[in-house]
């Protein structure tokens, strides 16, 4: 990632930026470059089957889990735009959301004139994802930035891995600092590490994180 550039994380749900880009994130920024995070919902959907209290404690919980995973990151400072679309609903907000991302790629643009766009994959597994991904395509185009994506679930998932397009895989190595703050930031998300009420199981597989704990980040360009 080129310093002069200003980067972009386009998140759907809070951990998607430290999952995706959290190594990438801690070697920009101490590279002397500069990053904000554009947070698409605050993950208040989890636990699908919680009741409107249960979901609204669960987007502060999620949103500090973020803050404090972006202090171990070094990225304290970087600037999260919350949009508050619903969580497991973006496709339903889509055209909004389109609209929304181009004021704010805009207003980065006329602010740091060269930006790099860091979406998801626009055929991860998630909707929320994919929804988010559509979305941000659209406005980067329409704003005339350039823009990557990032696998997130179809990189946990094997199968989903082989069907990524070879010639746009791009392996981003990360330095040895990094991998270990991103390890470290990737346990601030306990919300969706431990068990759920009533014994349920965590909403990340228990093998999840090991996906993201590699030297190297993966994006599509």
């Amino acid at each position: 990632m080129n310093p002069a550039r200003h980067l972009i994380v386009v998140a759907p749900h809070p951990d998607d930026e430290t999952l995706g880009l959290g190594g990438t994130i801690h070697d920009h920024l101490r590279s002397a470059g500069s990053a904000e995070i554009i947070a698409v919902t605050d993950g208040e959907a989890a636990d699908e089957v919680g009741c409107s209290e249960a979901r609204a404690a669960l987007a502060r919980r999620r949103h500090q889990e973020r803050g404090a995973a972006l202090t171990i990151l070094g990225a304290a400072a970087v600037h999260v735009t919350r949009l508050r679309f619903p969580d497991r609903g973006v496709e339903l907000h889509e055209r909004r959301l389109a609209d929304g991302l181009r004021r704010n790629l805009l207003a980065a643009k006329r602010k740091h004139g060269s930006c790099m766009v860091a979406l998801p994959w626009r055929e991860d597994p998630h909707a929320d994802h994919r929804a988010t991904a559509r979305a941000g395509i659209e406005a980067a185009r329409r704003t005339g930035l350039d823009y990557v994506e990032i696998p997130i679930w179809a990189w946990y998932q094997l199968a989903w891995r082989e069907r990524l397009p070879p010639s746009r895989i791009r392996a981003m190595t990360i330095s040895t600092k990094a991998r270990e703050a991103k390890r470290a930031a990737l346990r601030c998300f306990r919300s969706q590490l431990e068990p759920l009420p009533g014994g349920r199981g965590p909403v990340l597989p228990i093998d999840f994180l090991d996906a993201f704990n590699g030297e190297h980040e993966v994006i599509l360009a």
